[in-house]
């Protein structure tokens, strides 16, 4: 069973931004993360647009993407991911 990690991101710092997304995708890399898709919100089919970009990573289990953001190695970018941008994180869990 795979899960999926999703981050609704809007920019603060598009500079810090793009450091965080570089240290957290190589950190991501010793859990088994990979990503899916990262890019713009292209607008809303249903609801309202709250973000400017979206994440989805795929990793192994739930469990390595709790050991990620509650990794030592992670510690450090939670600062730069506060002055980089306002996010929404969520994980979900193959069903099948």
């Amino acid at each position: 069973m795979s899960a999926l990690m999703t981050s609704t991101i809007r920019v603060k710092d598009r500079e810090k931004l793009q450091d965080y997304l570089r240290q957290v995708k190589a950190l991501g890399a010793q859990y088994g993360a990979e990503m899916l898709f990262s890019g713009p919100a292209q607008g809303p089919i249903a609801g309202v647009q709250d973000h400017d970009l979206v994440v989805i990573v795929r990793f192994p289990t739930t469990e390595d993407i709790d050991a990620l953001f509650g990794s030592e190695a992670y510690a450090p970018l939670l600062d730069l991911r506060e002055a980089a941008a306002d996010m929404v994180i969520l994980k979900y869990q193959d069903a099948a």
